[in-house]
């Protein structure tokens, strides 16, 4: 079985990213290296039996897919098709170049449910299959109380102290307005820890220095996205997710399989889901986003000003109401995760079985 991933010339730094390099790392899968930026992919060697995209809104990738139609084709779809800008950028918008990618695919791997109907306008649904993200479960476990002490106490972290945790780019579809907001308020007893990537958040990074004072902590990733080794999610008493529109926030993932609380928006119908299947608002609470903002291209994702004071009044609101949570807390929401499978190894195993299928399917 001989599987060829496609490898774009721009840094790995996105969730698709993160999952394709766990999927290299666990089943060895041939890499096809983009050249360089506008440049095609060469083609696959001969005798390859899958080629797989995981970046199918990028127009290399949907080229790739597109000039090898002797190979069977998987596509990893992870992006909201509303979410993908509709303007013309040199021919092909994103969206139209999703679309291309998702026309020509054998097969088709969505993270939820709930995407299945966006496509079933799209392509159909007989190719579509559903495989959720999973989070690295040897990196993302309960950590011990005397872990977390020393954690703490390495930051600064005095006893009673709430520590609230942000992890993401500071831009204003992922909420950046919202978080502005909550650094601002900050009450006394709660610190916020927030893990950012400074090239791209400069600016914001000094906006909230000077608003947040002592009650900010700032964790800069100063190396690749992807790396999730020394991570502060396990330590946090609460996650905060104040995305604008998501389709399963791998943060969130990280988070429950950590057995740490969220506290999110409603960015994303995947949380109904969870909801239904055993986790309760103790370990997901969702507050509400206006009506219809998670329908709306990135460039047009925004709140009003308003809103924004309103939705951060809440999330502080819901911190102080968090009870301590135990080690055997943690671990109850930690097996409640592995159980809706949210991990790297169940994620994995699954896609490995589907690209056999589709292998088989190739020999006949």
């Amino acid at each position: 079985m001989s599987i060829v991933t496609l490898i774009p010339a721009w840094p790995q730094r996105y969730g698709q990213d993160f999952r394709q390099q766990l999927t290299i790392e666990r089943l060895g899968l041939k890499r096809l290296h983009q050249p360089g930026l506008r440049n095609p992919y060469q083609p696959p060697q001969s005798g390859t039996d899958l080629l797989i995209s995981f970046n199918p809104e990028h127009k290399e990738d949907a080229d790739a897919l597109e000039a090898n139609v002797n190979i069977r084709r998987i596509v990893h779809h992870q992006l909201r098709l509303s979410y993908l800008d509709s303007q013309k950028k040199k021919g092909e918008s994103f969206r139209e170049i999703a679309c291309r990618s998702l026309s020509i695919a054998d097969r088709i791997i969505v993270p939820a449910d709930f995407m299945i109907e966006e496509l079933s306008r799209s392509v159909p649904i007989n190719k579509v299959s559903v495989i959720r993200n999973g989070a690295a479960e040897d990196v993302f476990k309960p950590t011990t109380n005397k872990e977390r002490r020393s954690f703490r106490s390495q930051i600064g972290i005095k006893s009673g102290e709430i520590l609230a945790g942000y992890v993401g780019s500071l831009s204003v579809p992922k909420g950046y307005q919202i978080i502005k907001e909550i650094t601002s308020e900050l009450p006394d007893s709660v610190r916020l820890l927030v893990r950012t990537y400074p090239e791209e958040s400069t600016s914001e990074i000094n906006e909230l220095k000077a608003l947040g004072k002592d009650r900010l902590i700032l964790d800069l990733d100063n190396h690749s996205r992807l790396a999730r080794r020394s991570h502060p999610t396990p330590f946090l008493d609460v996650l905060f997710v104040t995305s604008l529109c998501e389709t399963v926030s791998m943060v969130v993932v990280e988070a429950l399989l950590s057995g740490i609380p969220v506290i999110t928006t409603g960015c994303t119908p995947f949380f109904n889901d969870l909801l239904d299947e055993g986790f309760g608002s103790d370990d997901l609470e969702v507050i509400s986003l206006p009506s219809g903002i998670d329908s709306l291209e990135r460039r047009f994702l925004k709140l009003e000003e308003n809103d924004a004071k309103e939705i951060s009044e809440k999330f502080l609101s819901h911190v102080m109401c968090k009870e301590p949570i135990s080690f055997t807390g943690r671990s109850c929401r930690s097996n409640l995760a592995k159980r809706a499978g949210l991990t790297a190894t169940c994620m994995v195993s699954k896609f490995c079985k589907l690209y056999e299928a589709e292998c088989i399917k190739e020999d006949d």
